[in-house]
């Protein structure tokens, strides 16, 4: 770490993070495999089971290591989506126009409220998720107050039971866990701590790919009850999606910003102070921006 910062292990985890990976791509992983180690074993046992119990606990469950006695193998991964569902400060979801949709409410890390700007600070996920969450809830409560329940579209009911009667049966070659296995390590390599051009778009062919291997998944479990199988299917559409936005919008911003960090625009751009839109039109990504309201704090 001393080659990162002066901080070293204490820096923030965005440039822990960076440093890790930088590290990993100039082939100074463990034994040039894609990790490298936290080593704790100088720690009194009593201190790691007194103060670091959980880091312990998972290190034990996920590498089968105890790090008191060895360093644990540790490498940048996902930890908290900063962008999601467009909403105002009472929670509301908004339209592409920035008005409120009625009725709809959003709130936790599904949800972009802007509070993190283009790097999340840590704890900050608490206010997204308690602060935010409890003024969804009384939000919703008013607005239900006396309000007669709205009749859902027949026909998108219909369509979305339709297309859940026909996954449960879907009885094709692929295998549910290898595609989503193949999205995971996709994702990680190429719209991870470092993008690029030539990664991104070689993630966009990819997912366009996985997308319709997607189609001939075989299920093993055809029923209605505590089909667990069933809900990792649902995931997998929802991964793609969401995978496709994020390779969109990465490929859409040619700057590096906070989180999004751009091999081949390894600087911020003067007009990059906006938030990626993402929309489905048509049956493909439309990607359009909004400005970021800036009001005491300048960003510098």
């Amino acid at each position: 770490m001393h080659r990162y910062d002066e901080r070293m292990e204490m820096a923030s985890r965005d440039v822990v993070s960076k440093a890790i990976q930088q590290e990993i791509n100039s082939g100074r992983g463990i034994k040039q495999n894609d990790y490298v180690y936290l080593d704790l074993t100088k720690l009194d046992r009593a201190v790691i089971e007194g103060k670091l119990p959980q880091v312990r606990q998972i290190a034990l469950d996920f590498a089968g290591v105890d790090c008191c006695e060895r360093p644990i193998p540790v490498k940048p991964t996902a930890h908290y989506s900063m962008g999601g569902i467009p909403t105002d400060k009472t929670t509301k979801v908004l339209d592409r126009q920035g008005k409120p949709i009625r009725g709809l409410y959003a709130a936790g890390e599904c949800t972009c409220l802007s509070i993190h700007g283009a790097n999340r600070v840590g704890g900050n996920s608490m206010l997204e998720t308690l602060v935010f969450g409890k003024i969804a809830g009384k939000e919703m409560a008013t607005y239900n107050f006396g309000v007669s329940p709205v009749m859902m579209a027949e026909e998108q009911v219909k369509e979305t039971v339709i297309w859940l009667s026909n996954l449960k049966k879907k009885n094709g070659p692929e295998k549910l866990f290898a595609i989503r296995g193949e999205l995971v390590t996709l994702m990680d390599k190429k719209a991870g701590v470092f993008r690029d051009q030539r990664g991104l778009y070689g993630a966009r062919d990819k997912i366009k790919e996985l997308r319709h291997r997607s189609e001939n998944i075989g299920l093993t479990d055809h029923g209605d009850i505590f089909n667990t199988e069933l809900i990792e299917a649902i995931e997998l559409r929802n991964m793609l999606d969401v995978a496709e936005a994020v390779v969109h919008s990465a490929l859409a911003r040619k700057e590096s910003r906070g989180a999004h960090n751009r091999t081949d625009y390894p600087s911020k751009s003067r007009d990059g102070l906006n938030h990626t839109l993402v929309y489905r039109e048509g049956g493909q990504l439309q990607i359009d921006q909004k400005n970021v309201v800036v009001k005491n704090i300048q960003p510098k």
